[in-house]
């Protein structure tokens, strides 16, 4: 048996749910996320939003990767990268946080 082709990050693996405080509007392709507390607004592209929606429904987040790979002539590997930053800045942000789940 062999290794899978490029391994999820960790962050990836673990379960997230929105911090306290976020709200959220999308408006066509771009999406913002207000943090209340700081009154400071975060702007999410298409791929954000899918990272998003992931989060809200719960879904494995490796999920997000397949469908843009999918979507999109990119790498798996490159994608996973991105994706890996985008949710250490929500998480940096207080926009997600870790969930025990």
């Amino acid at each position: 048996m062999s290794a899978p082709e490029h391994p999820a990050p960790s962050l990836l693996q673990d379960s997230y749910q929105a911090g306290a405080d976020i709200l959220f509007r999308q408006v066509e392709d771009e999406a913002v996320l207000l943090h209340v507390p700081s009154g400071t607004y975060y702007g999410l592209s298409t791929t954000g939003i899918l990272l998003w929606e992931a989060i809200q429904n719960k879904q494995p987040l490796t999920s997000v990767a397949d469908a843009i790979v999918a979507e999109y002539e990119v790498e798996k590997s490159q994608v996973l990268e991105d994706l890996q930053m985008l949710l250490q800045n929500l998480l940096h942000n207080g926009l997600v946080v870790k969930t025990d789940v």
